[in-house]
């Protein structure tokens, strides 16, 4: 269940609304994530640390290519599947 359906709330739309959650969770992502960014940069070059493991942490929790997946792909009707990505 969604946050629409447990409070019963329709989200307004309009032209482009598919690509508010996309747009809005990168810029968070990198808001609070550039530092760990940073960091796995800098430690990626000499020692890995913390920071390399904080940032992978991150990078792999974030679900940017799901979202531009299903933002893309939506207005299509296409399915994406695990079955289609099988060599």
């Amino acid at each position: 269940p969604s946050f629409q359906q447990w409070f019963n709330y329709q989200a307004i739309q309009f032209p482009g609304s598919n690509w508010v959650t996309p747009i809005l969770s990168t810029v968070i992502y990198f808001y609070g994530g550039l530092v760990f960014l940073k960091g796995a940069y800098q430690e990626l070059r000499s020692k890995i640390g913390m920071m390399t493991l904080v940032a992978l942490a991150i990078f792999q929790s974030k679900d940017l290519v799901k979202h531009l997946a299903y933002s893309l792909f939506a207005r299509h009707n296409l399915v994406l599947s695990t079955k289609n990505l099988r060599a």
